[in-house]
């Protein structure tokens, strides 16, 4: 071996080390290194800052894993919040598909509804559509053994799909606030057979509420009662004696076998048991409503 190279080729490979050390000791920073940290579990208030409506039927479907979507502490615009974080074997109930209802207690909570449905009474009461999911920790959370998961309550669709409907503050409470609650409304695109329709974009029905008839109830107490609900639920009577409006009475029941509903003669039976809904359209059948009309007051109708 040229013991000339081997030295040659021991300075350069010093020369080489010490001019590795020198660039790395220039950027080298005081401190400890760290893992990147994990997203922690959610809690009840934080915020929804992703629209879960963008992963489609996957909200609702799943094998062994929940979905996931992005929350955080709130901070401003929100898509809906969350109302409780259940633990593991809750979760594993949820995944499995055993766990009966578990955000309904924590939604009615959050929102602040009024208890259950009354008894059969003959009086209308309000009907609301909020959208509720279920998600669980992300892939990275999973893997530090992160185990929960959490009951979102989320908007409804806008008017423009371009635009998702976001609010700027809590829904803690909006049932004692005619504005928020208003984005919860059921809305038809048609009534027989029913068609759900979306109350931010143009529709010929909003479903004000309904009530269990007693048998042999006369079609004028009927719709006197529909009459006097839909004025208390619009805050005035002026849309009416406008004559922007009618109101319609439409029976309703469900459906056990299809897991839907049943409207007009279809929801009758033999006995005559099921419940009717009071339904406000506009009067001149070749308009149709732009927005809810909860609350409206003697403000304009919102007509297209």
């Amino acid at each position: 071996m040229n013991r000339a190279a081997v030295g040659v080729g021991l300075v350069a490979g010093a020369l080489l080390l010490v001019l590795m050390l020198a660039a790395v000791r220039g950027r080298m920073v005081p401190g400890q290194a760290t893992a990147q940290p994990s997203t922690p579990p959610p809690q009840a208030g934080d915020c929804v800052t992703e629209d879960p409506k963008d992963l489609g039927a996957d909200l609702y479907t799943w094998t062994t894993v929940l979905p996931t979507v992005s929350t955080g502490p709130c901070t401003g615009d929100r898509f809906g919040e969350v109302t409780a974080v259940l633990p593991a074997d809750t979760a594993r109930a949820v995944i499995a598909g055993t766990a009966a209802q578990p955000c309904q207690a924590s939604v009615d909570e959050f929102l602040g509804m009024q208890g259950t449905l009354p008894s059969d009474n003959g009086r209308f009461y309000r009907i609301d559509a909020v959208p509720v999911a279920v998600v669980g920790p992300d892939e990275k959370q999973r893997a530090i053994g992160q185990d929960w998961a959490a009951c979102l309550v989320y908007l409804p669709l806008s008017g423009d799909a371009a635009m998702p409907l976001r609010i700027d503050h809590s829904l803690r409470g909006s049932w004692q606030h005619p504005v928020d609650s208003r984005l919860f409304t059921v809305c038809w695109e048609q009534a027989v057979p029913f068609l759900v329709g979306n109350c931010f974009a143009p529709h010929p029905f909003e479903v004000l509420g309904a009530a269990r008839l007693p048998a042999g109830t006369a079609p004028e107490a009927a719709t006197k009662a529909c009459r006097e609900f839909a004025v208390a639920t619009l805050g005035s009577s002026a849309a009416l004696d406008r004559g922007d409006l009618d109101l319609q009475l439409l029976p309703i029941r469900a459906d056990p076998n299809e897991g839907t509903l049943l409207t007009g003669p279809a929801a009758v039976t033999p006995d005559g048991d099921h419940d009717t809904a009071c339904l406000a359209t506009p009067s001149d059948p070749t308009r149709r409503l732009t927005a809810p009309l909860r609350g409206l007051g003697d403000a304009p109708t919102p007509l297209s």
